[in-house]
Parts: C-alpha cells; sequence; structure tokens
C-alpha cells in the first residue's frame, strides 16, 4: 500500500521535500548543544561556508572572549549553506525513497520480451 502511494510523482515530491526540511531544522538547530561535531556532520554545507567565511573578530584583552561580527558576507553565505543543506537532504531523500520504490524485482518475475518489458515498466 505504501508503496502504491508513494510511486505518484506529487506524493514523492511532498514526502522528498518533508523529509529535507525537517532534517534541515534538526540539522541547523544543533548548533544548539554543547558541542559543535553534530551541527558540523548534519549541516555540513553549512558549515563548510561558515569555515570558508569566518567573521572578523577583535580581541577584548585578556581573560575574555573575542567579539565576532557579522557582515553581509557572512549573511549570504549562511543562506547558501542553509540551501546547500536543503537541498542535499533533498537529493539524499530522494535517493533513498527511489532506492525503497525500485527494488529488484526477481529474475522469474520479469518480462522475457522488449515489449513485455516496456509495458511493465510503463505500469511500474
Amino acid at each position: 500500500m505504501w508503496r502504491f502511494v508513494a510511486a505518484h510523482a506529487f506524493v514523492r515530491f511532498i514526502i522528498v521535500i518533508g523529509v529535507a526540511i525537517a532534517i534541515t531544522f534538526l540539522a541547523l538547530a544543533s548548533t544548539e548543544l554543547p558541542t559543535h561535531v553534530v551541527f558540523v556532520i548534519l549541516a555540513w554545507p553549512s558549515a563548510m561556508m561558515a569555515w570558508l567565511f569566518p567573521p572578523p573578530c577583535f580581541d577584548e584583552g585578556p581573560g575574555r572572549p573575542p567579539v565576532c561580527e557579522g557582515t553581509p558576507v557572512q549573511e549570504v553565505t549562511g543562506w547558501v549553506g542553509v540551501a546547500g543543506t536543503f537541498l542535499f537532504y533533498c537529493l539524499v531523500t530522494s535517493w533513498v525513497l527511489n532506492r525503497y520504490l525500485k527494488r529488484r524485482v526477481p529474475v522469474s518475475a520479469r518480462p522475457a520480451t522488449a515489449n513485455e518489458r516496456r509495458q511493465y515498466e510503463q505500469h511500474n
């Protein structure tokens, strides 16, 4: 039943977009965890953009953490990283869904002639 419903293109599109949005939000929410390892693994496009374009930081003196300011460059690279994370999870979800829906049919169940094969592929 699930395979039949997910075989339709619109349903497949909704599933892919929904799962990608959920995983992207989870990946971006992982920045609030005590360790950034989860963020670097899950949101690697965003982490890569932050690494490539770090914000300028100013030292406040001994014993005080540096103050980092965001610039328009960091704003753009942040949104590019979020879009990259979303697209990555769209591709992964689409690939997993296609692999699930297109499991190999046993050789004995496959049609023998080219016409039968074409008809089989159109219906499945």
